[in-house]
């Protein structure tokens, strides 16, 4: 797959590059130079990116099965899930350390 000179996605065979699918994409003539081609990106089995912003990319495809797959790979930006257990009763593995380490260290002032 490729962006033609035209503005056009080709799609080619290989190796014996005949074209299998032409479609219209950019208005315009497009130059290696110009900023259109420093956005796009294509990848294999027609998937493609597009840099809509400097914040916003968008995936495309000309493969009607992956257009069928794309749904399942979007994401979510917020994923509810279950709060974790409240902490048992205050007999807790790491207070007793610390109130032994407080004890011990206020003996150890006391005896001073």
């Amino acid at each position: 797959m490729c962006l033609a000179a035209d503005g056009k996605i080709v799609v080619l065979s290989l190796p014996s590059l005949r074209i299998l699918h032409q479609a219209p994409f950019l208005p315009h003539s497009v130059e290696i130079e110009d900023a259109i081609c420093q956005k796009m990106s294509f990848s294999e089995h027609g998937l493609g990116i597009y840099m809509a912003s400097p914040s916003e990319v968008e995936k495309y495809t000309i493969c009607s099965e992956l257009a069928e797959q794309a749904a399942d790979s979007l994401g979510e930006l917020f994923v509810a899930c279950d709060l974790p257990e409240p902490p048992r009763n205050n007999s807790s593995f790491l207070k007793v350390i610390f109130l032994y380490l407080c004890y011990v260290t206020h003996r150890e002032s006391l005896i001073r």
